[in-house]
Parts: C-alpha cells; structure tokens; sequence
C-alpha cells in the first residue's frame, strides 16, 4: 500500500467519524434524520404487549416485529396503523399516535381465537339463563304440570327442583332473589305477583303462593320486588292497603325465616314510597318531594330520614349495587342511569353515570362495565370515573367481561362481538346466528343461549 493511498484513507477515516460520530450519538438520544424532509427529529417508541404473547406486531411503513412483549424504538412522530397477529387467532388492528421523545403503550391485547361457537344443546323447552350463576332454569310441560329444572349450561348436574301447575313460557315473569336461592314466577309482569304465581326455593323446592302470605290472599295482584341487598328479602305492597288517607303501605317479608310469618310493614309513608333496598333494619328508597324533585330517603322502625335530592329525571332508586362506608352506588329503577352518593354529605350534589351497571371486573371490584343501550363504557367506583365508550348502531342487550378483563363482551339481537377496554377497538367477529338470549364467561369459554323459533340452543367457543 503506497503512501498515498494510507493518507487517503486515513483522512477518509477521520471524516467519516467525524460525520458518523454525532449522527450515532444522536440516535442514541433518539433522534433520526428525516430523509423525505430532510429534518433531524426526535423519536418515539411503542411498547406492545398481548394475551396470549407471541404474537408478530405490523406498523405500517415500518415492517412486522416479534414477538410480543417487544418494544418497537426509533418510530418518527405521527400516526400508524397497528396489527397484532397470530396463528389461528383474529387479528387485532388500531390507529396509534406516537408522539416525540414519548413511549407509547398497547398492553393487554387481547387476541381471540379464529373459530366459530360450536352448539352444546339444543331443546324446545323453555329456557331462562342465570348468567351470573351460570346456569339454565329449564321448564317442562308434561300432563297439566310444569317441571322447573336447574342444570348446568351443558345439561350436566340437572336437578328437578319444583312441579308446579303453572304454564312457564316466554310471556311468564321470572325474577331471581339477589343470591339466586329464590325465584319468583308469575303470569302479570313485573312488578306484580299474580294470584297463580310462585315463589320456589331453587335447593329445597318449597313453594309458596300468594294465598299463603297473608294478607295477600285476594283476587286482586300484589306488586313483589326482590330486595337486592339480602338474600331471601321481598318487598310487597298489598293490594288491600289501598290508599288510607293518602298512605299506603309498603311490607317486607323475609323468606328465610324457618316459618313463614306475616310481611313486617316498612312504612305507613308517603303514597308514593319506592322500595330499593335495605341495609340491616333500615330500608332506602324514594319519595317524591316538592317542586317535582325526587328526594332518596332511608325508614329505621317506621322512622323517615332525608338523605339527599335526585337530580332532575333521574328515575326512582332501584339498588344499591356497591357500597363502601359512606358511600353509596345506587342504580336507578330504569336502569338508564345510576348515582355515587356520599351518605354523610347530602348537601353535595352527586355523581351521575349514565347506563347500567353490568358485571364486575373479573380482578378489580372496584371496576363495572357500562352501557346505556347504545354505549359501552366501563365506571370505576374508586374514583368515580369513567372510561373508555364504544358507540353502536344497533341495541346492545348484554354485556359482560372476558375472563382477564381487557375486553367487555357485547351481545346485540343476532350477534356477539367484544371490545379492548383500552382502545375502544372491536375485537371479535359476529359469534352465532340466532336471537341471543343471555351470554357469559367461565374459565376463558364464552357461552351464549340463542333462540330461533321454537328452539333453544347452547352455543361455546374458547375465547383464548
């Protein structure tokens, strides 16, 4: 090697670091060169996560990284389009910011299996679902009798609980007591007990009519509510109570007792006194108060006490769905909206949700799936915030957590599909084919109950 040609590339060399250096110091504090502007920027990240992992992330214009947990570096601020995939699952796809000098984050994903809910059953007998237990009442016709069954969803630990002489049919009101240990039929809709009606103890089988509960047997219907605080609880309203000077009377009958004894009244109240629930010997409820407001009111041994005015519409109090001390979360009889109320400061205006609060947060109790029929959102009692909503075209008629919590199952009339708590992203295909009944999770399996025509059918698929 001559000379020269050492010189040469020595200084080529220098040069080179000495144009190398600063632009590698550079990408190491994050920044690139923009070649189709030209400009040096700072970069971004995106850090991705997903259940279940290994999973290859697509970025547009970036290629395809694996696999998940990965934290994809050096991205230039601006939005991409992120797709999550995985064999034999349904990918997962969202529109990202990535902002500068910041990491951003897409944890949880939750990805689906690619398969199709496969029928466990199907029957021609009238079925009601229990979803929260997880279980069918399945109702047989047979010689003038109805059998009332309770089974598993896939018709295993099937147990004839009750024959009753009562038709059960789609027309029929079937409500269940707040631990499921009661279920009440009857032929009037909610909230009246009907004279031919039933209220079964679902483990024992004992039954009680109406014309066993004095002063209950008359021709005429009682209203009957489950109190949702106790397990066993009933609130009635005779019909005989009438309007005696204005006041009717409210009663509350506890069906656990080892005998059934006559319903301890309430409240000889205002005649418009709404039952919602009751902590110990106190009952809550709602009254109506002047100026068309609706004040929440809490009776202890016939003894009224003001708590707090409902805002504007908000309909009667029906449950107390949580409460922690003080606080209270209370769903209104429509279900179209609910309140978190400070017992101890009724002087402050409460916090108002619109929807209905559905099921827990398999993890954080703390934490409810919310719809309003159109909406999804999800409600965090803690801080009285809310969360991420989804807006649908169609009605949604049931919703539900999957098993670890990063999505909320929707059912809407022919379909199921889900959504990412944290995106607001739908996740899931239409399930099944068929007006949809009830739907829930158990161990990672989605079960849902469809009806067409006359028929029945229980459907599974595995989520993960």
């Amino acid at each position: 090697m001559t000379l020269l040609t050492r010189k040469f590339l020595f200084f080529f060399s220098v040069i080179l670091f000495l144009v190398l250096a600063p632009l590698l110091v550079l990408r190491s504090a994050g920044y690139r060169i923009h070649f189709q502007t030209l400009r040096l920027l700072k970069t971004g990240a995106l850090s991705v996560s997903s259940t279940p992992d290994r999973a290859d992330v697509e970025l547009a214009g970036e290629g395809t990284f694996s696999s998940t947990p990965t934290l994809i570096p050096q991205l230039f601020p601006g939005i991409y389009t992120a797709t999550v995939t995985k064999d034999h699952f349904i990918p997962w796809t969202q529109t990202i910011r990535v902002e500068s000098g910041l990491t951003t984050f897409l944890h949880d994903i939750p990805l689906y299996r690619a398969e199709k809910a496969a029928p466990v059953r199907e029957t021609k007998d009238f079925i009601f679902a229990d979803p929260i237990r997880r279980r069918l009442f399945r109702f047989v016709r047979s010689a003038g009798w109805t059998e009332c069954w309770s089974e598993k969803a896939d018709g295993s630990e099937a147990k004839l609980f009750a024959r009753i002489p009562l038709t059960v049919n789609e027309s029929t009101s079937i409500r269940l007591s707040s631990g499921g240990g009661w279920v009440l039929l009857s032929s009037r809709p909610a909230p009246l007990l009907s004279q031919d009606g039933f209220i079964i103890r679902v483990d024992t089988g004992e039954s009680i009519r109406p014309r066993d509960i004095e002063p209950l047997a008359q021709n005429v219907p009682p209203a009957a509510a489950w109190d949702p605080s106790q397990e066993g609880m009933l609130f009635l309203r005779p019909p005989d109570a009438g309007f005696e000077g204005g006041r009717r009377s409210w009663k509350r009958l506890d069906l656990s007792a080892q005998e059934l004894v006559p319903p301890e009244p309430i409240s000889e109240g205002p005649n418009d006194f709404t039952p919602g629930w009751s902590r110990g010997s106190a009952v809550y409820g709602t009254v109506s108060a002047p100026e068309n407001r609706t004040a929440l009111v809490r009776i202890e041994h016939q003894t009224q006490t003001f708590l707090s005015y409902l805002p504007q519409g908000f309909e009667p109090v029906s449950s107390l769905v949580k409460t922690d001390g003080s606080h209270l979360l209370l769903q209104s009889a429509s279900g179209r909206s609910a309140l978190l109320f400070d017992e101890n400061q009724p002087d402050e205006p409460p916090t108002r949700i619109n929807g209905t609060l559905s099921t827990i947060h398999p993890t954080n109790p703390n934490v409810y799936a919310v719809t309003d029929g159109l909406e999804i959102g999800t409600f965090d009692f803690s801080t009285g915030s809310t969360g991420t909503w989804l807006r649908l075209g169609t009605p949604i008629k049931d919703i539900v957590w999957d098993a670890g919590g990063a999505a909320i199952i929707y059912a809407q009339n022919d379909k199921i599909s889900a959504v990412d708590t944290a995106a607001g992203t739908p996740v899931i295909t239409p399930l099944a084919d068929g007006n949809v009944q009830a739907i829930w999770v158990e161990k990672n399996i989605l079960w849902a109950v469809l009806k067409n025509g006359d028929k029945t059918t229980v459907v599974k698929r595995r989520l993960r």
